[in-house]
């Protein structure tokens, strides 16, 4: 369903893959290569996050759950613009879909569709409710993540 609603808003309007839907809602972003770069890699130091860039590049794929996290992290926490992150997944995944991609990453970043405005998500909360016993974690991490 938000897929064909995600198709439609690109259809309507095709700068909608590299301009936010509202745009007087997107924050300053900050200009951190190195920053991104440890996320792009899986090296923030946040098992929760690094796990899911990890299997993003392991498999291609990574669940809802871990895109929502890392798109969070990107975004909220690191303050980095969301198009670095979309882009980097369309290179990744192997079930990208473009327009998908573009309307989560700005309805997470609180640019686009019903957005969140100043939702960043609570990683510790989201790693014990998502992976309790860190199996997730220590799967992409390659030891025990922490809980």
């Amino acid at each position: 369903m938000a897929r064909d609603f995600f198709r439609q808003l690109v259809a309507a309007d095709p700068r909608r893959t590299l301009e936010d839907l509202r745009p007087h809602r997107a924050p300053r972003w900050r200009d951190d290569p190195a920053a991104f770069d440890r996320w792009a890699r899986g090296a923030t130091g946040v098992d929760v996050v690094d796990a899911a860039m990890h299997q993003l590049l392991e498999q291609g794929w990574m669940p809802d759950r871990g895109r929502l996290i890392a798109a969070s992290y990107l975004t909220r926490t690191l303050e980095l613009d969301w198009r670095l992150g979309a882009a980097h997944f369309d290179r990744h995944l192997v079930d990208g879909d473009p327009a998908s991609n573009i309307g989560n990453w700005q309805w997470v970043a609180g640019t686009g569709a019903n957005p969140r405005r100043g939702m960043a998500l609570n990683l510790e909360r989201q790693a014990r409710r998502f992976d309790p016993d860190g199996t997730y974690r220590a799967r992409y991490l390659g030891r025990l993540a922490d809980r």
